[in-house]
């Protein structure tokens, strides 16, 4: 990204590889010293890490020393892990959450030089999420950005902040039970409310004709508009890569 344009997306997919394994840190830790593209110079490095584990925590409940009792209440802290904090002024919350050790090392070592910053990938997405929503006239919406093994789900109520929350899945029916599950607990109506789709999928894909019977007003998100986007981007769907292009 240069002066806010995105000018190159790559996307690598580490094949066979369960995400919590060790051999899924050893296969981050060679990518990053084999790639290429990273024996270039950057002026700045901006990590976003993508798990399930973490919680979130009212800022006006918030004391940094209770991080970890904050964590542990719904997950166990390891020595393996480094656990960390994101603010998010715009919905006054504090994300904290967890990254391995072992990567958090291989970061340094390939851009602790120049300085990196590393983020959880919802402290990137939410308050770039929020302002969207705003200017869509804020109307009562849930947010779905899928992946190939998990979805993320951010329910918004007028200007409230209602949920955040990822689930794994592992069937179609898995993916659509989350979503309903989900707005029965903040009180949406499918019928009426409004349903925005981001990340792998697309009108063709069989989640999508899962999904679509259920959803009255369904429909596919934009790119955030506080970016520039190269003609080369035009061949993918806007809705797609949404967390990677909310990264400032």
């Amino acid at each position: 990204m240069s002066d806010q344009e995105v000018i190159l997306l790559r996307e690598f997919e580490l094949e066979g590889i369960d995400a919590t394994a060790i051999s899924y840190r050893g296969a981050i830790g060679d990518f990053l010293e084999q790639e290429a593209i990273f024996e270039q110079s950057f002026k700045k490095v901006f990590v976003a890490i993508t798990n399930n584990q973490y919680t979130l925590i009212p800022s006006a409940l918030f004391d940094i020393e209770d991080v970890a009792s904050y964590y542990a209440f719904n997950l166990p802290v390891e020595n393996s892990i480094r656990l960390m904090v994101d603010h998010i002024d715009a919905l006054g919350i504090d994300f904290v959450y967890s990254i391995h050790q072992e990567i958090l090392q291989k970061l340094n070592q390939r851009f602790g030089k120049n300085g990196f910053e590393v983020k959880h990938t919802s402290s990137y997405v939410l308050p770039l999420l929020t302002r969207m929503h705003q200017a869509r006239g804020a109307k009562n919406t849930c947010y779905i950005n899928i992946s190939s093994k998990s979805v993320q789900l951010t329910c918004l109520k007028g200007v409230d902040f209602l949920l955040h929350n990822s689930f794994p899945y592992k069937t179609d029916e898995d993916l659509l039970y989350y979503i309903v599950n989900a707005s029965h607990q903040v009180g949406f109506n499918l019928e009426q409310d409004e349903y925005v789709l981001y990340g792998d999928v697309g009108e063709k894909d069989k989640k999508y004709q899962l999904l679509e019977p259920y959803f009255t007003k369904l429909s596919f998100g934009q790119r955030p508009a506080n970016k520039m986007y190269c003609t080369a981007l035009d061949k993918i769907a806007s809705n797609q890569h949404f967390s990677l292009f909310c990264i400032k």
